[in-house]
């Protein structure tokens, strides 16, 4: 027979388990979603669009109305590609926010859903692109520069949970201004035969440079990378297949900025079969019509391109230098 004092001891024993068990499962029952926040203090009362519509074209436009935009984080300064830039979008547009702050992206990753009080803030433009920051004296003048960053985190919410952006899946020659400033997936991309060699930009000299991103049909994009970008020094895939970047846009020019180095799938080896550089511009038809049956040579003169598939070829000897 067991000792009285044992019998205690075992079960005050199991009674400590127990409750340690029980604690330990409530404590993993009560723990928060990963990367969940708390709801922020406004709501979103306007658009990013409408907000961008009521810029008038001055170098400075002070907001004075109370309004606040929503938007889903799109960029990320993680690995150095983005420096004080944050881009958000809110499914009727896209805008860069220019705030004073390193490291945003342990503030407002991507996906995350976040509010700005936008009173007292600027618009200005830059590249044909309206921009919400705060003024910056540039010599004598004043031009848009960084929300600072006691003001930022004052004015720059995120707003409960983290999600994921959209990331529309493009072809090259749909790109448009709809998707400016929004998170993308170009397929069917690959870089261009004059870029083969290369590394994303000047890592040693710390250059941003572009790179000519391009397709079968000759459409192409700049893919824009800081000197100062983890990737940097790293060369380019000579494959093709998908490329995820925020689409950005300078005058005229789009480009494509890469959040991280896993966005680049471009590892599908092909044939490039000649310089991917030309664009095909007219078609076999076209070509026959422009002969005009002077019993003579013609020499074509002009930078026509076209593009056909090979029926027959010298394999079986039966033809000698020539193809159809």
């Amino acid at each position: 027979m067991m000792p009285i004092r044992n019998i205690t001891g075992f079960l005050l024993l199991l009674l400590i388990a127990g409750w340690s068990f029980t604690s330990c499962k409530k404590l993993k029952f009560d723990e928060p979603p990963h990367n969940c926040g708390v709801p922020a203090p406004w709501e979103a009362n306007t658009t990013i669009q409408d907000l961008k519509d009521s810029y008038i074209g001055v170098p400075l436009q002070e907001i004075t109305e109370d309004w606040f935009i929503e938007g889903i984080v799109q960029s990320s300064d993680q690995e150095g590609n983005f420096f004080k830039q944050l881009y958000i979008h809110d499914g009727t547009a896209g805008m860069e926010v220019r705030v004073d702050i390193v490291t945003m992206y342990n503030l407002w990753p991507v996906g995350q859903k976040v509010i700005i009080d936008c009173k007292g803030l600027f618009l200005g433009n830059y590249g044909g692109q309206v921009q919400i920051g705060y003024p910056f004296q540039d010599g004598s003048a004043l031009s848009l520069g960084r929300i600072p960053q006691v003001m930022a985190e004052k004015r720059i919410a995120a707003d409960s949970c983290k999600g994921k952006p959209a990331k529309p899946m493009l072809k090259l020659g749909d790109v448009n201004n709809d998707n400016v400033n929004q998170l993308v997936t170009l397929e069917d991309v690959f870089f261009a035969d004059n870029e083969l060699g290369k590394t994303f930009a000047d890592a040693i000299n710390r250059l941003t440079q572009n790179r000519t991103l391009t397709n079968a049909g000759g459409d192409r994009i700049l893919v824009r990378t800081s000197g100062f970008a983890a990737f940097a020094g790293q060369p380019l895939p000579e494959g093709k297949g998908t490329i995820t970047g925020v689409l950005t846009k300078f005058n005229a020019d789009f480009q494509l900025m890469i959040n991280r180095l896993e966005d680049v799938n471009l590892d599908t080896p092909f044939n490039r079969g000649g310089d991917t550089s030309w664009v095909v511009n007219k078609t076999v038809v076209d070509l026959k019509l422009e002969y005009t049956n002077s019993g003579t040579f013609e020499q074509i003169t002009q930078e026509w391109i076209l593009e056909a598939t090979v029926t027959a070829n010298d394999a079986s000897g039966n033809l000698f230098k020539e193809i159809y």
